[in-house]
């Protein structure tokens, strides 16, 4: 029996897309952990705070996305006879007429809502609730352009043209994210800062729509004039689509209430603190995307072209590698969360007060970020049921629980919450979509290899390694020591949770050469 010969073909094809990927996030990463800083001490923790709330917006006006590019994205990455070029550009431009309409609909409500929601909602001290209104009506159309922006991503990543998309998105970043530190240096405003991210983004939106439709009419053959609505393709979609729409908004409520709860029932600074500890373990999800973005088109083709074996045979491999990556990095993040913040931020008091929900938080995200394959086996196939069923239970732990947990303990509360939710929800997932779709491999013998040993492993050296390594007060030094004990302990994991003729397998493939054994 021939191993890993067909992952190799794959992992060998996909790795410039999985590169591409990497790249795109480390930036993401690393703009994320640039500007926040700069945020703070240019704007101050409340506008930072704002800022903040506005992730909370754009999670939950991200359910009017309606499954729409996740349908796209599926049904760009299919090899099939219905799948020609013609027929994605047809379903471009039905599709993204829907989305024009969602997004004017998106900039309308947040402006209608925009008064009362900094009136009402957000517990300001010292920031004005007219500047709040205004920064926030001018966040919503930057938001619904955002919105779009990842509707052709979606788009191009189906196409499999991961390098130009991550290209793009890079870009961006640097002239929104990073270029609007010069207008905030002139004034630090809100309603600048706003301003700016809004007008760069619906420039990026009008490139990347040129972008993605030349790349289809070019394949097709057709004229750059040519739109073609087909409201066909919007029936026989729907029933995916509903699927994703409801999973947009069980997971939206899921993901938001914890902060929404946090900025209702406390000063919109607590939210400040609390949503640093988040973007610290934000780099967990983070670590997956760029395998999650390569792997989903491959995913769709293996299944639309009924090999479920190679499919079945590349998840194990690459489920595994997650699993070692996710909690060699969380250990560390648990283990050293004081320190990575003010390594980051330079601000003792910052890092202590937003140290205290991180482990909670790391251990929850973790849990999470290992559905993100599993649920690309789900979307490769149209399967939505279990993504729904247990997003709808989850809510009724997460209703109240975080209600009450934020009003009686504060973020700690909302932080253990999540933490609880995700960990009870990830093994049930797992098992779910092992019985459906990957069958040729026991759900405890999985649970075993692809998680509890790799979380073992790597969790344990963490600690141990926080015990030996010195203490050091120098914000350069200690992230090189954090960066050491990361770099162990992820070598300490691969060596405990892959075998060694596997591994000897994995790099000869590095080397694109294939080989064969005999089991």
């Amino acid at each position: 029996m021939k191993l890993l010969s067909t992952q190799i073909g794959y992992f060998r094809f996909m790795f410039k897309n999985i590169a591409a990927n990497i790249i795109g996030k480390f930036w993401s990463v690393l703009s994320n952990y640039l500007f926040i800083p700069v945020y703070i001490s240019l704007l101050g923790i409340e506008n930072y705070a704002v800022i903040s709330f506005s992730f909370i917006l754009i999670g939950v006006m991200s359910v009017m996305d309606a499954g729409l590019t996740a349908t796209l994205s599926r049904e760009f990455a299919k090899h099939d006879e219905e799948s020609s070029s013609n027929r994605k550009l047809r379903m471009l431009n039905t599709f993204e007429a829907c989305y024009w309409c969602i997004a004017v609909i998106a900039i309308v409500i947040i402006f209608v809502f925009a008064g009362s929601i900094a009136k009402e909602w957000i517990s300001l001290k010292s920031l004005s609730v007219g500047e709040v209104t205004i920064a926030l009506q001018i966040f919503g159309a930057g938001m619904a352009f955002q919105l779009l922006g990842n509707f052709y991503i979606g788009g191009l990543i189906g196409l499999e043209h991961q390098l130009k998309a991550n290209l793009y998105q890079i870009i961006w970043g640097v002239f929104r994210n990073g270029l609007v530190l010069l207008v905030i240096l002139v004034k630090p405003s809100l309603i600048l800062f706003f301003s700016w991210q809004a007008i760069i983004t619906l420039l990026y939106v009008l490139f990347l729509r040129y972008a993605l439709t030349n790349t289809l009419k070019k394949k097709a053959g057709i004229s750059l004039h040519s739109f073609v609505f087909d409201k066909s393709l919007l029936i026989a979609s729907r029933k995916f689509v509903g699927g994703m729409l409801l999973i947009s908004f069980v997971a939206a409520i899921n993901t938001q209430l914890d902060k929404i709860a946090i900025s209702k029932l406390l000063p919109i600074t607590e939210l400040g603190y609390y949503n640093l500890g988040i973007s610290l373990t934000q780099v967990l999800l983070v670590l997956v995307a760029p395998i999650s973005i390569a792997l989903l088109p491959r995913f769709t083709l293996l299944y639309s072209t009924s090999k479920n074996d190679e499919a079945g045979k590349l998840f194990n491999v690459v489920q595994l590698i997650v699993a070692i990556l996710i909690f060699s990095i969380a250990g560390n993040i648990m283990v050293y969360s004081r320190e990575l913040l003010f390594v980051w931020t330079g601000d003792a008091k910052l890092a202590l007060l937003s140290s205290k929900y991180v482990l909670y938080l790391a251990i929850g995200t973790g849990m999470l970020a290992l559905q993100v394959i599993p649920f690309n086996i789900a979307i490769a196939n149209g399967y939505t049921k279990i993504n729904n069923v247990l997003g709808i239970s989850s809510l009724f732990i997460s209703v109240p629980g975080y209600w009450l947990s934020v009003l009686y303990f504060g973020p700690t509360g909302a932080a253990i919450t999540w933490c609880i939710i995700q960990s009870l929800t990830t093994p049930i997932y797992l098992y779910y979509i092992k019985k459906k779709f990957l069958k040729k491999q026991g759900y405890l013998e999985m649970l075993a290899t692809q998680i509890l040993k790799p979380a073992v492993a790597a969790l344990a050296t963490a600690f141990l390694l926080s015990l030996l390594l010195p203490q050091i007060s120098n914000r350069i030094l200690q992230l090189l020591l954090i960066g050491f004990s990361t770099f162990v302990t992820l070598i300490f994991a691969t060596f405990i949770s892959i075998p060694l003729n596997d591994l000897n397998s994995y790099w000869l493939m590095a080397r694109n050469k294939v080989i064969h054994r005999r089991i």
